[in-house]
């Protein structure tokens, strides 16, 4: 019903649809008085206000339709997809396409026409998708649009750039020009300089070795040196960086050999073992860019190493005196291990579970001597703080958790009274625990992992008996299925998982504690021996950087502090932790945003409280004075 103005609520008898119609039209016509077109002449009408407040660099474009000025016209150059894209954006604050190539030809007709708004939106959804395949190409367009996000993209980007060239994922990394090739071969840390960067530095390796990286090979020189002269690129050792210009090199050789020189200033000459120079230097006479390989030639002799992008940690655990907060890192440069002071919570805690999940340290139950818990403490990262999360349906120490699919599995343990076969899921996003269903067997002291999207529990004591099953759970189907068994029973034993396999080590028998190692491959029921380790131990943790194996910490006859190192075909002795201790928990933080902080934070610690024993000492001697006086 049609309301007439003068007899407000009453019905209006004359109602005519046709009038109605044509009226919401001219008030549809009205606002849309302006007409843009794009270079195909297909025409897109708006309003003449969107055009005047949220695209003025339009306004020099405007044609008039009629004698009266009432109505725009616009002819642009502009592809007609694009324009409508914009112009939508304009109006609804977004851009439905998820294509690359769009995206990218929307943000080139955005800086034409300085559409920072939108520029930045698509700046911000392709940082948002970085991966080892485009970190390049991101780096290259935030650059200069988009300071405040360019450490981080660039430590990505040294992190990932000798991998990807090397593997054939970054074919950008061939077309950098030599000013952005040295730049990347300088940094210290090539695995930075602000978000973005960061990425690119911990990924560029990697995705360009594994040809995941195309746009590697179309970096000009100066955006190659920038990222190659980084401390934080993440590379395995010195020779890496050669071998990445030598890939850039040889897409164009005949042109990027003149600019040879400035790169080889990104290679860090004197961390080269002999053999590795005479390699450069037999390949620098086969690019005849010396005469023979005795000629010199200007290089780089800082002796600064790279920074470790990748850093094992070693979490709380048994000390002498009982349970410990202590947090130490290893310095795979330094090749020792080092108290975190800053990262250690108030809480002493052994016998936990702990998971790292992107740049956050969930610490799961424990026990402190006294009581076991049911709670859960996270250190973050950005914000370098504990708090405490969601707690667990049930108190658990001798627990046994892992990651899967960026949620948290916590199985087994003891509440104090009873060996448990209760598992629970907790969901970061709704910092929520939820039960799942429980194990065949109650399980305290296992080991847990995930491998191929499933949750494998092995060993453990019920109680009466030790364990040599091993259970898998699917998330998909909520089932436990026991899978296979070891070779030994084993409680306070470890285990990780590598590619499409998992180690299951040392650990208790029920008599004896065992230096024996075995291996169960993805879809097999049976374990394989493996070589055992030099001296038994249990309550340890295993972890896996890079193609090492490591085994951390435990108890043999007493508490231990040695590390051991296994390459997949023996065991060898690697550097000792500072304090021994059992029942501790190891992670791996792998591309951890400026590790800089965690590795120095010892020398930091020891630095301030020197300056305050210093300032301490100055004080009493004042007083002294004073009171002389």
């Amino acid at each position: 019903m049609v309301a007439s103005a003068g007899n407000y609520g009453e019905t209006d008898t004359n109602y005519d649809a046709t009038t109605v119609v044509n009226r919401i039209d001219a008030q549809l016509d009205a606002l849309h008085d302006c007409t843009v077109s794009a270079n195909n002449h297909a025409e897109l009408k708006v309003s003449k206000r969107l055009i005047v407040h949220r695209c003025s660099a339009l306004i020099p474009l405007i044609r008039y339709k009629n004698e009266r000025k009432d109505h725009w016209i616009l002819k642009t150059t502009a592809d007609y997809e694009i324009l409508k894209d914009i112009l939508h954006f304009l109006q609804y604050g977004c851009i439905e396409t998820d294509d690359w190539l769009r995206l990218e030809n929307i943000l080139d007709q955005c800086r034409q026409w300085k559409l920072r708004e939108i520029e930045k939106y698509i700046l911000y959804r392709f940082i948002g998708e970085i991966n080892e395949e485009n970190c390049l190409s991101v780096w290259l367009m935030c650059k200069n649009s988009l300071p405040d996000q360019l450490t981080k993209i660039f430590d990505y980007l040294l992190y990932i750039i000798n991998d990807s060239v090397n593997n054939n994922k970054n074919l950008e990394f061939y077309r950098l020009d030599m000013a952005h090739l040295c730049e990347i071969l300088n940094s210290d840390m090539l695995n930075i300089k602000e978000e973005i960067f960061d990425y690119l530095l911990y990924i560029i390796n990697d995705s360009v070795n594994n040809n995941k990286n195309l746009e590697f090979y179309r970096l000009d020189m100066a955006h190659l040196c920038e990222i190659l002269n980084s401390d934080m690129l993440n590379i395995k050792e010195e020779m890496d960086v050669w071998k990445l210009i030598k890939k850039w090199i040889l897409i164009d050789k005949r042109k990027r050999e003149l600019q040879l020189q400035p790169l080889l200033q990104c290679l860090r000459y004197n961390l080269l073992t002999e053999k590795e120079k005479d390699e450069v230097k037999d390949d620098l006479v086969r690019m005849k860019f010396i005469a023979n390989h005795f000629c010199a030639f200007q290089h780089n002799d800082t002796n600064n190493p790279r920074m470790a992008r990748d850093l094992i940690l070693a979490l709380c655990g048994w000390e002498w005196l009982g349970p410990s907060n202590r947090i130490e890192v290893f310095d795979a440069v330094e090749h020792r291990w080092k108290r975190v002071p800053s990262m250690e919570d108030k809480r002493k805690i052994s016998y936990h579970g702990c998971v790292v999940i992107d740049q956050k340290i969930y610490m799961i139950g424990g026990f402190d001597g006294s009581d076991c818990f049911n709670t859960m403490r996270c250190y973050d990262g950005e914000t370098r703080q504990w708090t405490e999360l969601a707690p667990m349906h049930y108190p658990r120490c001798y627990i046994a958790a892992c990651e899967i699919n960026g949620l948290i599995v916590a199985v087994g343990g003891s509440d104090g009274h009873f060996r448990l076969r209760a598992a629970e899921i907790y969901n970061p996003e709704k910092n929520q625990w939820t039960t799942i269903r429980n194990m065949n067997q109650r399980r305290s002291d296992a080991a847990a992992c995930s491998m191929a999207g499933r949750v494998f529990v092995a060993g453990g004591f019920t109680g009466d008996i030790v364990l040599q099953s091993v259970e898998m759970y699917s998330p998909e189907k909520d089932i436990w299925i026991e899978v296979a068994n070891m070779n030994s029973p084993r409680s306070g034993l470890a285990c990780v998982a590598a590619d499409n396999y998992i180690i299951f080590a040392g650990g208790f028998d029920g008599n004896n504690r065992l230096n024996t190692v075995e291996m169960l491959r993805l879809g097999s029921a049976h374990t394989t021996p493996m070589p055992p380790m030099p001296f038994a131990r249990s309550n340890f943790d295993l972890c896996k950087l890079g193609s090492k194996f490591y085994a951390i910490g435990g108890y043999t006859t007493c508490l231990t502090r040695h590390v051991l190192c296994f390459d997949g075909h023996q065991w060898d002795f690697s550097h000792d932790l500072c304090v021994g201790r059992s029942a501790l928990r190891v992670i791996v933080l792998r591309g951890w945003p400026d590790p800089r902080w965690i590795l120095n934070d010892e020398e930091d610690s020891v630095r301030s409280a020197t300056t305050l024993n210093t300032a301490k000492k100055s004080i009493d001697q004042m007083a002294i004075v004073h009171s002389e006086g």
